[in-house]
């Protein structure tokens, strides 16, 4: 598969990247997290997610969160996340990421 690289986003996230961490529902979520806070313990995070998926199961959300989320995102430059903090936080501006958030919050009725 051919990787789109954004020429004009300085954060250097490809289009690829950017589509990929919006596909899922909680790393939207969380993504809209992030740039309300810029920098959120996993703890913080996962209640935002067990909150805004209501019944799920906390761990199993904390769990998803360490081992899929966060790698994925952390892996397209899009979060920091320091395993030692228990911290994530937005790795730059990332302007392509937060305009793709908006349009997708928008189509979903959130702002």
């Amino acid at each position: 598969m051919t990787r789109c690289t954004v020429h004009n986003d300085a954060s250097g996230v490809s289009v690829d990247d950017a589509m990929d961490a919006l596909a899922a529902r909680r790393r939207r979520v969380l993504l809209a997290h992030l740039f309300e806070e810029r920098r959120a313990t996993v703890g913080e995070l996962a209640d935002e997610l067990v909150d805004d998926s209501r019944g799920t199961d906390p761990l199993r959300v904390r769990t998803e969160l360490v081992h899929v989320d966060l790698p994925r995102l952390t892996d397209a430059g899009i979060v920091a996340f320091d395993r030692d903090a228990d911290t994530v936080s937005l790795d730059g501006e990332l302007p392509l990421v937060r305009r793709s958030l908006e349009a997708a919050r928008r189509h979903e009725g959130r702002t």
